[in-house]
């Protein structure tokens, strides 16, 4: 997920194993962009940490339609995001599979806490569950379905 407050941005990926538990969640500051820019360096982000942990299939979910549509090749995109739609499809053939998914922003709240906190902050940012207690609250939310409700558009 991607942020953009007061001119600030940051992009944030959350991974997860096949029950929801959290596996790893982080966040960078990225200064001035566009949201498109900061959506497209999450999932790439993502998509690399993935491919760190030696992940096989990976699910990607993203709140930003047209990011994702870019991602999957079913929609022209800007030249400032090429370089990334690059990485991404690279990393893209070390995964027996990989999916992308659009999904509600709604559905997608621990995401866009990490990405809110990330664009205060001006670094990269970790994050352990236990520190944020509302973040803890978000994921477990996200475990049991709550935020559920409107998940496929």
């Amino acid at each position: 997920d991607g942020s953009v407050i007061n001119g600030k941005t940051a992009a944030d990926f959350i991974v997860r194993d096949d029950h929801g538990n959290v596996i790893t969640a982080e966040s960078t500051y990225l200064g001035p962009t566009t949201i498109y820019i900061t959506e497209c360096t999450a999932l790439r982000n993502g998509v690399l940490a993935a491919q760190r942990l030696n992940l096989r299939h990976l699910e990607v979910e993203g709140d930003n339609k047209l990011v994702i549509d870019a991602v999957s090749q079913k929609h022209s995109f800007s030249w400032s995001m090429h370089g990334l739609l690059k990485d991404i499809w690279k990393c893209a053939t070390m995964f027996t599979s990989l999916t992308f998914q659009h999904i509600y922003r709604e559905v997608n709240m621990s995401a866009n806490f990490l990405a809110k906190l990330g664009s205060q902050h001006n670094s990269h940012i970790t994050v352990c569950l236990g520190i944020y207690h509302v973040f803890d609250q978000i994921v477990q939310y996200d475990k049991i379905g709550r935020s559920l409700a409107r998940r496929i558009p």
